[in-house]
């Protein structure tokens, strides 16, 4: 008796669970708000840009295949590939070294350091503009003591080091948090049982620690 009561409440769950899920074809209103959103405020400016740039005076008479390979194109995407590629190394350079600290040490104000981590994401986009260009900008903090030490000004405002160093500023946060996570999850005694083997720092964090965090990295 009490085996058919159990066998009739769990079939009752799984209809119950299945209609809270939503099958197939069930309740398909619900996509109509997010897909409107998406195609309204995603979709149809890019599509009106991508338009409105192959339709411009500047393209008449001219092939798609002639604007990619224009001078001014190819640059604009060496440009964007090189800085993106600095940008990256340079973000794993600090994010790498502040992720391990935080996964495996524990030191006073430990969480409240981690959690400034996220100060680029809570300021407002231009207030950090504003800090940036009053420390490092033409007549910031830095430029007006170099002078007093016989140094150049700094041009920093406007370079491609300027868009590397907002790049590192922001994602850094992103390897502390995310690659930070991930290492704290490794059981130490993998690298220390590899280390009893005769296995090197390098050969460990190129054989262990690395692929044990590409999914993080990635």
């Amino acid at each position: 008796m009490r085996a058919a009561t159990r066998r009739d409440q769990g079939v009752r769950n799984a209809r119950i669970g299945q209609a809270a899920v939503g099958l197939p074809g069930a309740r398909p209103w619900l996509w109509i708000l997010p897909l409107a959103f998406l195609g309204l405020f995603y979709l149809y400016p890019l599509a009106a840009i991508i338009a409105r740039g192959l339709s411009s005076p500047a393209a008449d008479g001219i092939g798609i295949r002639q604007i990619l390979t224009a001078a001014t194109t190819l640059r604009a995407l060496w440009f964007s590939t090189w800085q993106a590629v600095v940008s990256t190394l340079c973000t794993l350079a600090v994010g790498l070294p502040a992720a391990y600290v935080f996964a495996r040490y524990r030191f006073p104000a430990k969480r409240l350091l981690r959690t400034l981590t996220l100060v680029p994401f809570v300021l407002p986009t231009l207030v950090v503009a504003a800090a940036w260009q009053a420390l490092l900008g033409p007549r910031g903090f830095v430029n007006q003591v170099l002078p007093a030490l016989s140094l150049p000004p700094l041009q920093f405002t406007g370079t491609a080091g300027a868009i590397i160093a907002a790049h590192v500023f922001f994602n850094t946060a992103l390897v502390v948090r995310l690659v930070g996570d991930a290492w704290a999850q490794l059981h130490p005694r993998v690298n220390e049982t590899a280390a009893l083997l005769g296995a090197g720092p390098l050969r460990r964090w190129h054989r262990i620690t690395l692929p044990l965090l590409t999914r993080a990295l990635m």
